[in-house]
């Protein structure tokens, strides 16, 4: 039993079992949008702009009129690759614990499995987190920075300078004079011009939340709605999102997800407090995965999955390490979909 415990199938299907951090933000514009992954490096990603050619007329009897493919381009990514990996004690419990009777009839493979479980939730929710922060990027300016041991790349969606939003002087939403229900009328509008879809979800940082249920021209329109600010209910959601309102066709959304800052030893949010997120959960989005790099013996192989969970003997430090590794890019395959502004 004890050999099982170790066993690369059981610890993945361990792995797939294990429920993860609240992942909103993800799940409302990137959810079940993941591709396969592949047994490569790389990935193509489909980078799509918005079209609103009409056709012409054909006379009957005629060949049709030939349409050039515009706004459209396969672009190749290599995805960055997250494998944490920490010291598991797994092993040692299936030796008699401190203070455990040698009759203690609980079997020590559970408690061994319990270890090792929650050792791999810890590394997966570490990635899980990591892959938030592609969102949170992607979403706020159409690019992903990734340091890859201390060397920097940049992976850029295109996404317009216009949807790139400072708001400053009496446009602030903490200004009395700035209108926020007009601003989000503006950029829903916005991104129906540029992209043809429908902004239909914007996401608001903790100190946009307060300023917005506090304007006044806000209370106004949700008065003249017929609601009142009790109906501006903070409904939770089990993602982590919070629903608070619907503005011209836009649900208004909270997300207070905090990821640790590892420079600064703070926890952060996943979305600036000052900081609104909007766009269409209908564009063109993509999770895709690049393969991972399997040693098996004597053999290495790159084999396509979404994640690989294993663990190896690391003779040098004479201990055992539960290791969980996976490649994700979430990519924008609609930049022109998706806009974020400074608001405070």
């Amino acid at each position: 039993m004890a050999k099982e415990i170790f066993d690369r199938r059981v610890i993945q299907a361990s792995v797939e079992q294990m429920y993860p951090v609240n992942m909103g933000l993800y799940d409302l514009f990137f959810g079940g949008k993941e591709v396969d992954p592949v047994d490569t490096e790389y990935v193509e990603v489909d980078i799509y702009k918005g079209s609103r050619r009409i056709s012409k007329y054909s006379k009957r009897g005629f060949r049709g009129s030939q349409v050039e493919n515009v706004g459209y381009k396969t672009v190749t990514y290599k995805p960055p690759l997250m494998s944490p990996e920490k010291t598991t004690r797994a092993a040692e419990l299936f030796k008699k614990e401190f203070g455990k009777s040698v009759y203690d009839t609980e079997d020590k493979s559970k408690r061994a499995y319990a270890k090792l479980g929650k050792d791999f939730a810890e590394l997966k929710e570490m990635c899980e987190r990591t892959k938030l922060t592609q969102v949170s990027s992607a979403l706020s300016s159409g690019t992903i920075t990734i340091d890859e041991n201390g060397e920097s790349r940049t992976i850029d969606f295109d996404m317009p300078s216009s949807h790139k939003i400072v708001l400053s002087g009496t446009d602030l939403w903490s200004d009395s004079a700035s209108d926020p229900i007009a601003d989000i009328k503006t950029w829903k509008r916005m991104i129906q011009n540029d992209s043809g879809l429908s902004c239909d979800a914007m996401v608001f940082g903790n100190d946009v939340v307060d300023a917005f249920v506090a304007h006044q021209k806000v209370q106004d329109y949700m008065n003249l709605r017929r609601l009142n600010l009790g109906e501006i209910t903070m409904t939770t959601l089990d993602n982590g999102l919070v629903k608070i309102a619907e503005v011209h066709g836009v649900t208004i959304y909270s997300y207070d997800e905090m990821i640790r800052d590892e420079s600064t030893q703070q926890n952060v949010p996943v979305i600036s407090d000052d900081t609104v997120l909007f766009g269409s959960t209908k564009a063109k989005v993509a999770v895709h995965f690049a393969g991972i790099e399997v040693v098996d013996g004597e053999i290495v192989y790159i084999e396509a999955a979404t994640e690989y969970a294993d663990i190896y003997t690391d003779k040098a430090e004479k201990a055992m390490k539960a290791r969980y590794q996976t490649a994700p890019l979430c990519a924008l395959s609609q930049a022109d979909a998706f806009g974020s502004a400074i608001v405070l």
